[in-house]
């Protein structure tokens, strides 16, 4: 697991911007030390962001999830947090962060529960892209928006 990847994926599933991982890394980069890696933040969330690219990765590599996902893999990690656990996102340096982590990182640590969960969260990609797996549909604020709302939740406005 590479920095910039644990970033990316921390990025996508906690702060809820997947659409920015890759085009804009940049812009994701200037928020290590402020919004990522911050002072104080729980370790957990950067585990389980880690933690669930590496499945992620290990379904891709064994053919267990289509290819045509890959454009929109930051994307199936937003889905898997949302549909792993519907409650709201503590801080990220509340305890609660620790509680509400260990839900997702039960479901992921077993495999039957993991695979099911990344299965749904390809379906919902597939009815929010509608075929379209074009990078310049899959990685914009409007597809991420949809996303979220097809899981059943609304994305919270950042400031900047």
């Amino acid at each position: 697991m590479t920095p910039s990847n644990l970033i990316r994926a921390f990025a996508a599933m906690f702060i809820g911007e997947p659409h920015r991982t890759t085009r804009n890394y940049a812009r994701i980069a200037d928020q290590v030390g402020t919004q990522i890696f911050a002072e104080g933040h729980r370790l957990e969330p950067y585990y389980v962001a880690g933690f669930a690219l590496y499945k992620l990765d290990y379904l891709f590599r064994n053919q267990r999830l289509d290819a045509k996902y890959k454009p929109a893999r930051y994307h199936i990690l937003l889905a898997v947090r949302l549909l792993a656990n519907g409650n709201p996102l503590p801080r990220m340096n509340a305890n609660e962060m620790e509680r509400y982590c260990k839900v997702i990182t039960d479901q992921l640590w077993d495999a039957n529960d993991a695979d099911r969960l990344f299965s749904r969260a390809a379906t919902i990609i597939d009815r929010v892209a509608q075929g379209n797996f074009d990078r310049d549909n899959i990685r914009t604020q409007q597809f991420t928006e949809q996303l979220v709302a097809t899981c059943g939740h609304r994305l919270r406005r950042r400031p900047g």
